[in-house]
């Protein structure tokens, strides 16, 4: 599934400064899928993400079939904008994401079977990378050239356009050249691993954008002028990531956080320099123990110190059953499990402080028995 493969094989890591939701794919099943490359010349990412007009399995290398799957599907308003032609067969998927830095990346290869017999023939099958505030109409296109706005096409990137970042897997690219013995191998390795008879090396991309801001993420291909002969954009494993200068979020960015991200009513409000968040962590009668919605809450505290330099204090709350020495020694205990919990998930003991307040006058018990966080 979409939301499965971009969770866990396009975000570097759940640590890395991207948060993401609202995951969808629309196209044909076969057109969304995995890969994994172990070539001698590494010209691919080792494994990822693979979209395709067609079939993601027809890119595999083949003894001279020609990858050419028409599913009859939709196409794409906005890959009609860019290459000015009607369009078919898209492959999309979209997500929300919020990055706590400034910028983020990744790397990608587009390739087509469309190469080198189609070039300029109005029938350019294109691909992009549509980012976008939450809210906002205007979209940028990441799928460009490097420091360019020239977005990447069969027209615009092939053997005599923009050759740098082109890899030639044809035989009538490859037959009247001179070749070296290195060179021989590298062309027939690569055609016996790839059916695409063209393809770029590997691109890195990303964007400056507001951090803790929520974008919608649009990535799309499609076949252009007619159904046939497939193309297919290689997302590279792990590769898309929270890269720029990173800062304490203000109380206003944490509240949008806990907003989009979390399913739980949070009190959040600020005093001088700290930022205190009253969460529903709530334990057993006589119970110091987590159950598992309390580790969810706690794990975006986690994200949170991941990703910025604050400090944490918790303190832990009893009801006012018992005598006021046991409440402030089960007050404790509830607030060690919190923050033995989050030094269990790489957080160092030196950012973390715990302490039992005792009794918390409210007139649920139940609520009373809870943790809160300050952030300093």
């Amino acid at each position: 599934t979409a939301d499965w493969l971009i969770s866990e094989f396009f975000l570097k890591d759940h640590s890395s400064g991207i948060q993401l939701k609202n995951i969808k794919f629309t196209g044909e099943k076969k057109s969304l899928g995995y890969f994994i490359y172990k070539g001698e010349f590494k010209i691919l990412p080792s494994d990822g993400i693979i979209l395709s007009t067609g079939n993601v399995i027809d890119s595999e290398g083949s003894l001279g079939n020609i990858a050419s799957t028409e599913n009859h599907s939709d196409g794409d308003i906005d890959i009609e904008i860019i290459a000015n032609n009607r369009s078919y067969d898209a492959a999309i998927i979209e997500f929300d994401f919020m990055s706590f830095s400034d910028s983020v990346s990744f790397s990608y290869v587009f390739a087509s079977e469309e190469y080198p017999e189609y070039v300029n023939f109005g029938v350019s099958d294109a691909f992009a990378f549509l980012v976008s505030e939450k809210d906002d109409n205007k979209k940028i296109n990441l799928a460009t050239l490097p420091n360019s706005s020239i977005p990447i096409t069969i027209d615009l990137i092939n053997i005599k356009a923009n050759s740098q970042y082109f890899i030639a897997n044809s035989h009538i690219d490859f037959i009247n050249q001179n070749y070296s013995e290195s060179a021989l191998r590298f062309y027939y390795e690569n055609k016996r691993l790839f059916e695409f008879d063209g393809f770029t090396v590997v691109l890195e991309t990303g964007l400056k954008l507001k951090p803790f801001t929520i974008y919608h993420f649009k990535i799309v291909i499609a076949d252009v002028g007619d159904m046939k002969f497939d193309s297919w954009v290689l997302l590279k494993g792990n590769s898309f990531r929270s890269c720029g200068l990173k800062s304490n979020p203000t109380k206003q960015q944490i509240t949008t956080y806990f907003n989009e991200f979390s399913t739980d009513t949070l009190h959040i409000s600020e005093l001088d320099s700290t930022i205190s968040i009253e969460t529903p962590i709530y334990f057993e009668f006589d119970s110091d123990k987590l159950n598992d919605s309390a580790q969810t809450i706690i794990d975006h505290i986690i994200t949170m110190l991941n990703n910025t330099d604050f400090s944490l204090e918790i303190n832990g709350y009893a009801d006012k059953v018992g005598n006021n020495k046991y409440n402030i020694e089960l007050s404790k205990l509830r607030a060690d499990a919190v923050k033995n919990y989050i030094i269990s998930k790489g957080i160092s003991e030196k950012r973390i402080e715990s302490a039992g307040k005792g009794v918390l006058e409210l007139q649920d018990d139940h609520l009373s028995r809870k943790v809160q966080f300050i952030f300093k």
